[in-house]
């Protein structure tokens, strides 16, 4: 694991450094805004929108995280029982759109 100083020195010239704060942190600092009820509130699924939210609401949560877990599974229990690569093209999409509306809704 690199120092802060040594992870700085890898930096390209005129880059500025950033740091990724975990979920507890950013809780603590604004509870009503980190939250994941606040969080899905402005998630933005795109296409697969009542997919996604569909999913949220069968599984009762507001935890991307569980959402993913779950996803990860379907996509594993598909590939081991022969799901049509398509299915399965679409869990793994989901996925990558899960995280990328969780990451936008944060830096938002």
């Amino acid at each position: 694991m690199l120092t802060f100083d040594e992870a700085l020195a890898t930096l390209p010239a005129g880059a500025l450094p950033t740091v990724l704060l975990g979920n507890g942190f950013s809780q603590a600092w604004n509870a009503a805004i980190f939250n994941y009820a606040s969080l899905f509130q402005v998630a933005n699924f795109g296409d697969r929108d009542v997919q996604i939210r569909t999913l949220f609401e069968r599984l009762n949560t507001w935890d991307f995280e569980a959402v993913m877990r779950t996803l990860l599974s379907a996509e594993l229990v598909g590939e081991v029982h022969g799901f049509d690569q398509g299915v399965i093209d679409t869990i793994k999409s989901d996925q990558a759109i899960l995280k990328e509306a969780l990451l936008t809704a944060v830096s938002d």
